[in-house]
């Protein structure tokens, strides 16, 4: 039931930017993380508001997982990128 405290906006995305919104409490040393599809991790940033701006202009065009780990929560999606 965690999707609805996890969204990626927009998604499928064309932009430089998405806007990750979570509800999960940002002192808790919560980790924002994208990986590709077959696992690897691509980027890892801290996350330090409930409404953060993620980079993905340098992105191939593909599909990828929005990871949000807490020490107790973890919420993953999927995002389309096209370039």
């Amino acid at each position: 039931s965690g999707l609805n405290n996890f969204n990626v906006y927009p998604n499928p995305t064309s932009d430089n930017m998405v806007t990750v919104y979570t509800d999960v409490s940002i002192n808790t040393r919560a980790l924002l993380e994208i990986y590709n599809t077959l696992g690897e991790l691509i980027k890892s940033e801290r996350l330090v508001q409930n409404q953060q701006q993620l980079y993905v202009g340098d992105l191939s065009s593909g599909v990828y997982v929005v990871s949000v780990k807490s020490s107790d929560q973890n919420y993953i999606q999927k995002l389309i990128i096209q370039h």
